[in-house]
């Protein structure tokens, strides 16, 4: 028997607390970090709380176009150190994620696009 959605009750969880597992680079990245950051393998060059917090924005928010290229290929030619210590410095320089507007607006503006406009005269 099949019961209507108001019989079912309410969600356990808001939809926005709802854990999504990362896809794609993003995943493949998070789920090698975590395995390297629980088999306490760091270097010097990252520190555990750095790539945390990277990991972190990496579940969170989605990538930076340029960031999902250049992980792809990470993923490829690195190993996990260099991996970790690339996802931490693209993290460091806000490169890493698309964040929301309240992230966004404490950086720096960029130009998009330049339609070629000249002063008249």
């Amino acid at each position: 028997m099949v019961r209507s959605l108001e019989q079912r009750g309410p969600l356990t969880l808001p939809p926005e607390k709802v854990a999504v597992k990362p896809t794609g680079v993003r995943g493949r990245c998070y789920d090698k970090l975590k395995a390297h950051i629980s088999n306490q393998q760091l270097d010097l060059l990252v520190t555990p709380d750095e790539l945390n917090t990277a990991l972190e924005d990496l579940r969170k928010f989605p990538l930076v176009e340029e960031a999902t290229q250049t992980l792809a290929k990470a993923l490829r030619e690195r190993k996990l150190p260099d991996l970790a210590h690339l996802i931490v410095s693209l993290h460091r320089d806000q490169l890493l994620c698309a964040y929301s507007d309240t992230r966004a607006a404490r950086r720096e503006p960029r130009v998009i696009c330049s339609m070629g406009f000249s002063p008249s005269t």
